[in-house]
């Protein structure tokens, strides 16, 4: 049977279990950040680990962590240079050590990079010979897609990937039945198909309690929720719901093509993460939001998409 206009939407609540397998913070050997004499380092190599970890009011002298360096080393450097990950530079300069050190953040190099000098914390550079967070990602991403081809062999609901984050795929048996269901709709010419996952951010690894999945067939639109309880997944009915607002939206916005982000007021290291797969004729629309950007922001457009179908979701949890 040929399905039409159809939805799939997912959400999970979660809780995390354990470090992800294969972790690039694990591989960050730095040792820029824990030697005395910074000066045996002027003139070394170094790559950008992570792009980031730059200071703008170096320039300006807006923190107190500043007053060591002089006017002209100032106007020397760009402050507005944003190093990306893998550059390669050369330490000119450093500062100091302080006696009362509290964390990295007191030892701050000027790197030149492109004929640029920057002021960059030293958590930030690694040794020029050194795999960057990027590099070493896209290695884990390959040996992955090596180890999971079979299982995820022609499907793109059993990837692993997003924005260069790590996502486990076919993990747990929730997160199979849910990519696998996903997938089966797509062998059976389901043209659109969304597939939104939400952990905490601990690492990537998350294992799911909640999943609920939206589609909409021939005009009507359904839900059925799987909830895991201990060892067992269980399965609800097919709740029919309206989805026609949730759709339009997507589509009058051009989600895909929106190239800002909600903005959070904070930051939070391991924010609880939604992430979002979405096939719609030949297109797959992929990213990943984390709950401060969804709920934050209610004024961006796809803070406002997103918490649609999440509100959506709930309402049938809560019940």
């Amino acid at each position: 049977m040929k399905y039409r206009h159809i939805i799939i939407f997912t959400i999970i609540s979660v809780q995390a279990f354990g470090q992800r397998t294969a972790d690039p913070w694990e591989v960050y050997r730095g040792k820029y950040c824990y030697y005395e004499n910074t000066e045996q380092f002027y003139g070394d190599t170094v790559k950008i680990w992570s792009g980031g970890g730059t200071y703008p009011g170096f320039c300006t002298s807006t923190s107190d962590f500043f007053y060591w360096a002089s006017d002209s080393l100032k106007k020397l450097c760009d402050c507005s240079y944003k190093p990306v990950d893998g550059e390669l530079g050369v330490i000119k300069y450093a500062s100091p050590i302080l006696n009362d050190r509290t964390g990295i953040d007191n030892i701050i190099y000027i790197v030149e990079l492109h004929n640029q000098s920057v002021a960059i914390g030293c958590g930030f550079i690694i040794e020029k010979d050194s795999l960057s967070l990027g590099e070493h990602t896209r290695i884990i991403q390959l040996n992955d897609s090596i180890e999971n081809a079979a299982y995820a062999q022609g499907c793109l609901f059993k990837t692993s990937y997003v924005n260069g984050s790590y996502f486990e795929a076919g993990v747990h048996a929730i997160d199979i039945r849910s990519e696998s269901f996903a997938c089966e709709l797509e062998q059976n010419e389901v043209d659109t198909i969304l597939l939104l996952k939400g952990f905490y951010n601990n690492h990537g690894l998350g294992n799911s309690k909640v999943i609920s999945v939206f589609w909409t067939k021939y005009g009507e639109s359904f839900l059925k929720i799987f909830r895991q309880i201990d060892n067992s997944i269980e399965e609800s009915e097919n709740y029919e719901i309206d989805l026609a607002t949730e759709w339009a939206y997507f589509k009058s916005h051009d989600i895909p093509k929106l190239e800002t982000n909600p903005k959070p007021n904070t930051w939070i290291s391991h924010d609880f993460t939604y992430y979002i797969q979405f096939k719609f004729s030949h297109e797959f629309y992929l990213e990943s939001l984390t709950r401060s950007e969804v709920s934050r922001d209610e004024s961006h457009e796809k803070s406002i998409w997103w918490n649609m179908l999440i509100e959506k979701t709930e309402e049938k949890i809560k019940n």
